[in-house]
């Protein structure tokens, strides 16, 4: 792994003086890959969408990019087969420049957002998440999970209810802004100056019930405690939240939605981890 890594920072050095020649300065519409026909996928319609899209670049996350890049490379042509054919120097450049460009695609297509200069959310390219509408307010989350982004339920939903994802922070995260950083007017419950939002408001300010605080010190003790595993710590959030979902949208909830997101986030990305280790241990072992 050591000797890889070495690699990698050799390669992306070799690069670092190029560094000009990849940047592209315009975003085109050449071709659109969430037009393609997903209930009738070609595969080769999808390669080529891809491969003739040119993504929006952030030059602040281009290095990002081409660290990626450079993993893929060094990682790829470990393969004898692969690296027999990528060869000469001119088809080293060109498979490189082939995974830096699916790089950023990738960067784009699976990111929350696109940041803009005055650090707004200016887009939002995931393909799954897209089909929820935003809310502060939301009873969802998008998650990258063994490859494939999934939608995630972080409290129960009646039937009948609209999934809800978020494009900006949630009214629960205590670093949200006043004002939604969305390039559209939010018009969700939270967000609402109508009968709506000050229904929802009321809601918001309802005690809680004086018998169950002492569960809930319990409970912080030992989600904050690091004895409890995060396995345990979501178990025990999601039993908590079902529980008091009727008093949702009490600040105490909230506060246990944060949580919940938060474990299940890491806990997804340590098991991502540990099945990419696998995997990459398998190709080892076949070579």
């Amino acid at each position: 792994m050591e000797q890889s890594f070495q690699k990698t920072l050799r390669h992306l050095k070799r690069i670092r003086d190029r560094f000009p020649d990849f940047l592209e300065k315009e975003v085109t519409t050449v071709a659109n890959p969430l037009a393609q026909d997903f209930n009738n996928l070609n595969r080769l319609d999808v390669f080529k969408a891809y491969h003739n899209t040119k993504p929006y670049l952030d030059p602040e996350l281009e290095i990002v990019n081409m660290f990626g890049a450079c993993v893929y490379y060094v990682l790829l042509l470990t393969n004898p087969a692969l690296s027999s054919l990528v060869n000469t120097e001119p088809f080293k450049w060109f498979f490189f420049t082939s995974l830096l460009k699916y790089q950023r695609m990738s960067i784009s297509l699976v990111s929350v957002s696109i940041t803009g200069d005055e650090d707004h959310v200016v887009g939002f390219l995931s393909p799954v998440n897209s089909i929820c509408n935003h809310s502060c307010d939301p009873n969802a989350v998008g998650i990258l999970h063994s490859g494939r982004y999934k939608i995630a339920l972080i409290r129960p939903v009646r039937r009948g209810e609209p999934i809800f994802c978020y494009y900006s922070p949630p009214w629960w995260d205590p670093e949200r802004s006043p004002v939604p950083t969305l390039h559209f007017p939010c018009e969700c419950v939270v967000c609402d100056r109508g009968p709506a939002g000050k229904a929802w408001r009321l809601l918001k300010k309802r005690p809680f019930p004086a018998a169950a605080v002492k569960n809930v010190r319990m409970m912080q003790d030992m989600v904050c405690g690091e004895d409890t595993s995060n396995a345990n710590k979501l178990n025990m959030l999601q039993q908590f939240i079902r529980r008091f979902s009727e008093l949702h949208p009490n600040k105490i909830v909230g506060q246990w939605l944060d949580w919940y997101s938060y474990y299940l986030t890491i806990s997804v990305y340590a098991e991502n981890l540990v099945l990419l280790r696998a995997k990459v241990q398998e190709m080892r072992a076949e070579h």
